[in-house]
């Protein structure tokens, strides 16, 4: 009994790390899908590092633009299951949807701080 449990985590660790390790290619399976249902207005965008992905404990964040975006959360939640169905990923994925209609109204902002190390 315990060793299948171990198996089973096991196996969903791998599904999910092959997810992390090939996310550019189920970004495009997405962006894919995600346009279908939303008409060709729909833009993905990646939240957050791709290069933090590899150690496969974050989830990658999609944010999904579209003027045909869905208005409650129960259409967001049937929309989200509909992509991911469609674009054929199980349920051991990395990747979390987010969706706003379009246009977003914001500024973007770049910070860069500097640290320096100073020895007594």
């Amino acid at each position: 009994m315990k060793s299948s449990l171990i198996r089973q985590a096991y196996v969903k660790l791998v599904e999910r790390l092959w997810y992390v390790e090939t996310w550019a290619v189920w970004i495009e399976r997405l962006a894919e899908e995600t346009r279908k249902l939303l008409e060709e207005d729909a833009t993905l965008h990646v939240l957050g590092n791709p290069r933090d992905f590899k150690y496969g404990f974050k989830n990658i964040g999609i944010l999904v633009v579209s003027k045909h975006s869905p208005s409650t959360s129960l259409e967001e939640a049937r929309l989200r299951a509909k992509i991911l169905e469609n674009a054929r990923i199980l349920k051991t994925h990395p990747f979390t949807l987010f969706f706003f209609k379009s246009p977003i109204k914001c500024t973007h902002v770049s910070v860069s701080l500097h640290f320096s190390a100073q020895q007594s």
